[in-house]
């Protein structure tokens, strides 16, 4: 089967190129497809890599001024490989679907396509035209499917992301980091909330560990970096990962707790994924259960401690949890692992191609 996985004009599909993670993950699904047996290209930015799939690239675009163009320019150079496809995995910041380019010729295409958004609910609106709302959508988890129906009167399947397994792994390492913070920097991310727990936990480690890539991460960057000199938080410690995978590993592992406290209201955290990658690392989440999508396939798991979104929570949390870190991992292996994501998208395609 031939299968066309579209992934944004913005940021690289490459899992040892991480800087946001859902466009590296792409690269992971088109990988997997591939694996299963199927021809699968993947149309990405510059940068992007694939082991299996083969790679198809288009303008990043930066470089044109206009994301419209970059993905116009994608939908021209491989109209044929896309219209020729039997699944078409639709990830593209406009939505290809949506747009006139592929509206006027829809009728040559006999496959199945899905407009697949891996971000929180809003992602869904960006863009929605008439044209394309009886296209079956896809998101990340079943709190943003139950949020898009709410909003939008549609209900999109949930197919949450896999992780890779091989590389985010255990390693024998001493856990001397007792909180991390791996998220870009923002009070989305609950940023702030962090250093107000490290204000009242002064003789625990706290470790911020990022990069930033806009304006908007060096305004969060600055407003911590300030909070931590005029509180005198000497038990808090910035790391820039230098878009190091093997940073970012090293980290998950020193970790005894991963912070993922979400408690900006108007917030929601689609999935976790840095989350899933620390738990495939061996290392307990300690996370609020409220617009958290982790937290609808996690219930049970005792790798996660989720709170009410209280302060007094989490620093209680941070003090008392005890967990397995074999636990962690396996229940990433379990109902993540590298495999399910693909697995699920032929599923998917199955199920619908009998009702085309």
């Amino acid at each position: 089967m031939r299968i066309v996985v579209i992934s944004t004009c913005i940021y690289p599909s490459r899992i040892t190129f991480d800087i946001y993670g859902s466009e590296s993950y792409r690269a992971l699904l088109a990988d997997e497809l591939a694996r299963l047996g199927n021809e699968v290209y993947l149309i990405a930015t510059e940068k992007s890599k694939t082991r299996y799939a083969k790679i198809l690239y288009v303008a990043n675009y930066r470089k044109i001024g206009s994301m419209w163009e970059a993905e116009y320019r994608a939908w021209k150079n491989y109209k044929d490989i896309i219209l020729s496809a039997d699944f078409v995995i639709d990830a593209s910041a406009t939505c290809i679907y949506s747009e006139r380019y592929f509206f006027y010729h829809k009728e040559r295409f006999k496959g199945f396509w899905c407009y697949y958004r891996d971000g929180h609910e809003t992602s869904f609106f960006v863009p929605r035209s008439p044209a394309n709302y009886h296209v079956k959508s896809v998101a990340l988890s079943k709190l943003v499917a139950k949020r898009v129906k709410e909003l939008l009167k549609f209900e999109p399947y949930a197919i949450p992301f896999s992780i890779d397994e091989e590389i985010f792994k255990p390693m024998k390492i001493e856990k001397d980091i007792d909180v991390l913070y791996l998220h870009r920097p923002h009070i989305d991310k609950g940023i702030i909330t962090f250093l107000r727990l490290a204000k009242k936990l002064k003789d625990y480690k706290f470790v911020l560990a990022y990069d930033c890539y806009s304006e908007d991460h060096y305004k969060w960057h600055d407003i911590a970096m300030k909070i931590i000199k005029r509180k005198g938080l000497r038990n808090v410690e910035y790391i820039p990962l230098n878009k190091s995978l093997d940073k970012k590993l090293e980290l998950y592992n020193r970790a005894r707790i991963f912070f993922a406290g979400i408690l900006y209201k108007k917030y929601v955290e689609a999935m976790g994924l840095t989350s899933l990658e620390a738990l495939s690392c061996g290392t307990g989440v300690v996370a609020c259960k409220y617009n958290f999508g982790l937290y609808d396939y996690a219930k049970d798991c005792n790798a996660i401690y989720f709170t009410d979104g209280s302060e007094e929570e989490y620093v209680k949390a941070i003090k008392s949890f005890d967990y397995d870190s074999k636990e962690a991992r396996n229940f990433v292996l379990k109902n993540f692992n590298k495999r399910l994501m693909a697995k699920r998208f032929l599923e998917l395609y199955e199920k619908e191609i009998q009702q085309i």
